[in-house]
């Protein structure tokens, strides 16, 4: 009995364990795909080659999650250019919606903690060329009009915030969805090495 208890316990550490997410807000929903950290919104996919996107709540206030729902899109839409291969939610957890439309419940206590994992979802891009952002907003319908929300495990509805890095916060249009995005694909490209050594070049003569 004790042995079962010890593994319980772990199970549990391992499921609330806390990462260093680089998102200084408060219930804060973003999308990530470098798990267990957390940094990385946005993705470089690979032709034919799954890849895991996470919708991660950041610096939770609430010990226990009961539920939550929102919305997510590809803005514009790839349409045709990409499959949603699979999701998985938070154990014993229930979807009335659909792949981008999350009204979840979840039937056991889930712990919530620094970063949160709501959904996991793997997806399988079929043609390069995709450029969008990755936008949330609230779900249809919606418990708190215009707003993403969540539960907590003694019922109480919290409305979402969204990513926040560096204090730098996101925009919403009138209906409650993230402008332009919490994520992109792809990744900026990084500064060229000749641009970074001749910016140095002109600092030295000023």
């Amino acid at each position: 009995m004790k042995k079962l208890i010890v593994i319980l316990a772990l199970t549990c550490l391992t499921a609330s364990m806390a990462y260093a997410i680089n998102d200084n807000g408060e219930n804060s929903l973003g999308v990530y795909f470098d798990a267990p950290d957390f940094n990385v919104n946005c993705l470089d996919y690979a032709v034919s080659v799954p890849t895991n996107m996470y919708f991660v709540l950041a610096n939770c206030t609430e010990d226990i999650i009961g539920g939550f729902e929102f919305g997510w899109a590809f803005d514009p839409d790839p349409a045709g250019m990409y499959f949603i291969l699979g999701t998985v939610l938070p154990p014993n957890a229930l979807n009335i919606g659909d792949d981008q439309n999350f009204i979840v419940g979840i039937g056991s206590p889930y712990p919530a903690d620094v970063a949160t994992v709501l959904v996991e979802m793997s997806l399988l891009f079929l043609a390069p060329g995709v450029i969008a952002d990755i936008t949330v907003g609230p779900s249809s319908p919606a418990s708190i009009e215009g707003e993403a929300a969540f539960v907590s495990g003694n019922s109480e509805l919290f409305a979402m915030n969204f990513s926040t890095f560096d204090g730098e916060f996101v925009t919403r249009d009138v209906l409650g969805w993230v402008r332009p995005g919490v994520g992109a694909i792809p990744c900026p490209g990084p500064i060229a090495v000749e641009d970074e050594s001749w910016g140095s070049l002109k600092a030295m003569y000023k």
